[in-house]
């Protein structure tokens, strides 16, 4: 079908190459509205899944993003597998971020009320790490609210302070930085161009909200 196209994909690489950045925000968008989700054994150790009604995985999602405008510009195959690694680690850079302003942000800064997270009983890496790292008291705390869904008002100032106290919100934007890197690393193999230079300046974005 794209071959009968005819656009001197040559030429206008690097413009597809950027297409990649804005198609990565609207999978944000589709991927918020969707649902995002850790899993979490409450009765044991703790296992990171990824949840959502969606039928693509958001990993996928995340990939293709980053990958579609490699794939119009008909680019060797090393340049699409790099930007489909790209937009799938600034995903979960993206999101690490938002996880950790669910908790930490203000509202106006986030898009959505601090504590919307909580108050839907999404597991999240902060969630995650507070649980691990909590008592036998906190975590209990976490199966009332998330896994059993019984939120009183006063819950969510608990739950702020449990994961303040377990570093937990520093630990969750370290993880978020270090995947940004890996998004910059995946752009190694490109000259530098406006068009990579755009592609680096949304990861330092991303990974930027929380300051």
């Amino acid at each position: 079908m794209l071959k009968n196209i005819n656009i001197p994909f040559i030429k206008y690489r690097y413009f597809f190459i950027a297409i990649s950045a804005l198609l990565f925000v609207a999978s944000v968008v589709v991927i918020s509205t969707k649902g995002f989700n850790y899993g979490i054994d409450f009765e044991g150790g703790t296992q990171v899944n990824f949840k959502t009604p969606a039928p693509v995985a958001l990993e996928d999602v995340r990939a293709a993003a980053g990958e579609v405008g490699a794939a119009i510009a008909e680019r060797p195959t090393e340049e699409q597998a790099a930007l489909a690694s790209y937009g799938k680690m600034l995903g979960i850079a993206f999101q690490l971020v938002d996880d950790a302003l669910d908790y930490s942000g203000d509202s106006a800064k986030l898009g959505k009320s601090v504590g919307d997270d909580f108050r839907e009983g999404k597991i999240t890496l902060p969630v995650i790490l507070a649980y691990r790292r909590g008592s036998d008291e906190e975590r209990a705390f976490w199966r009332r609210t998330i896994a059993d869904g019984d939120i009183t008002d006063a819950d969510l100032d608990q739950a702020m302070s449990l994961i303040q106290s377990h570093n937990a919100i520093k630990a969750t934007l370290e993880r978020a930085r270090h995947y940004g890197s890996m998004a910059k690393d995946a752009l190694a193999i490109f000259r530098e161009s406006k068009a990579k230079s755009a592609l680096l300046d949304v990861v330092d974005f991303s990974t930027s909200r929380a300051n």
